[in-house]
């Protein structure tokens, strides 16, 4: 497997078209702070045109789900596609610590650390120990949509 070795975050990404893949790959490379690795689970034709061009090859910190997933709405294979990507991560990558979640169309917009990570987390715990509903924009703020 070709990756970054221990890193501390894993970014997950359900991807089905190319463009907007290279885009939010390109994010992560500017905006994540920490070492990381990007697992990707693509659409069957688009892991077969990945594989086929050798496309990202030169990247270590890029590693391809051997599962490609086609996604289709309202089915739950979108929720397949992150657990798969969960379930490699847990099998074959050590010592990651944050385990994000996005998609072919939202990248990364602002910088993001382990410390920023864990402030998320605390204020998203707080609110929800005092009962307020955290607002899902304020959440996500870290993220457009391409």
């Amino acid at each position: 497997m070709n990756q970054s070795k221990n890193p501390k975050i894993i970014i997950s990404i359900n991807a089905y078209k190319l463009k907007a893949l290279q885009e939010v790959i390109n994010s992560c490379e500017k905006n994540v702070k920490e070492d990381f690795v990007i697992i990707l689970n693509n659409s069957i034709d688009l892991d077969k045109h990945i594989r086929a061009n050798n496309l990202f090859a030169d990247k270590k910190n890029i590693v391809l789900n051997p599962e490609p997933i086609d996604k289709k709405r309202f089915t739950g294979s979108v929720v397949k596609g992150m657990v798969s990507n969960i379930n490699f991560a847990l099998k074959n990558i050590e010592g990651w610590e944050k385990f994000l979640i996005t998609a072919n169309r939202y990248a990364i917009n602002k910088e993001i650390s382990l410390n920023y990570l864990n402030r998320k987390r605390d204020l998203f715990l707080e609110h929800k120990k005092e009962g307020i509903v955290p607002d899902p924009q304020k959440i996500c703020s870290e993220f457009y949509r391409i």
